[in-house]
């Protein structure tokens, strides 16, 4: 902190994160909580499902420096988060207030070429997806997925390995198909007429 850098902790502190002996010594630092800052003054909830006395265990703590733009508590279990028995707790940060600029995205969006907005593209995309998908028997492999999947629901965890290779399997077959047909959906039709202004004085069907 002395040499200006940001700091970000997140931890699960056991104990009330306003009131603890760490609480208080981040506090004296200068460091506040992000999730509870934020949305003061409204009630934190338990984020350990064991407590009944609304008492947040779980904290993201920031130099003052951070800028927070938004932060919460997500739902117990929920379908964002890993089966646990505390509340994940997130916040978004402004990349400028910690790295002094903002950072462009890692991740390249291949944007698809088929037009949603064109019926006619869609519905070609669909029929010839939905007859490669027939060919590869993608209607079988969902089938086969489904039933380990209800298997290892039923208490057979020993499937965990199968249903992952399984679904890889699937993942790959679709995704190849789809970008397979997508890839020679779009056509080019130029006219069956030629046309060029030096014809048309001497054949009038070419305008």
């Amino acid at each position: 902190m002395n040499m200006g850098d940001s700091v970000v902790l997140g931890a699960d502190n056991n104990s009330d994160v306003r009131t603890s002996a760490l609480a208080k010594d981040l506090e004296d630092l200068g460091i506040r909580d992000a999730i509870l800052s934020l949305h003061a003054p409204a009630s934190p909830p338990a984020t350990q499902n064991s407590n009944t006395n609304r008492v947040p265990i779980d904290s993201i703590w920031v130099t003052p420096s951070v800028e927070v733009t938004r932060a919460s508590y997500c739902p117990f279990d929920g379908a964002s988060t890993m089966t646990s028995d505390h509340r994940m707790t997130w916040v978004e940060m402004d990349n400028s207030s910690i790295l002094g600029k903002h950072l462009p995205s890692s991740h390249k969006i291949n944007a698809s070429e088929v037009k949603s907005r064109d019926p006619r593209a869609r519905n070609k995309y669909n029929r010839r997806v939905k007859k490669r998908y027939a060919e590869a028997k993608v209607g079988f492999q969902c089938t086969a997925f489904h039933e380990l999947m209800k298997e290892f629901a039923e208490g057979n965890t020993s499937l965990k390995g199968h249903i992952v290779r399984c679904y890889e399997l699937l993942h790959k077959t679709t995704s190849d198909i789809r970008r397979d047909v997508e890839a020679h959906l779009r056509t080019l039709n130029a006219g069956e007429i030629p046309w060029s202004p030096r014809l048309l004085k001497y054949n009038p069907r070419y305008d």
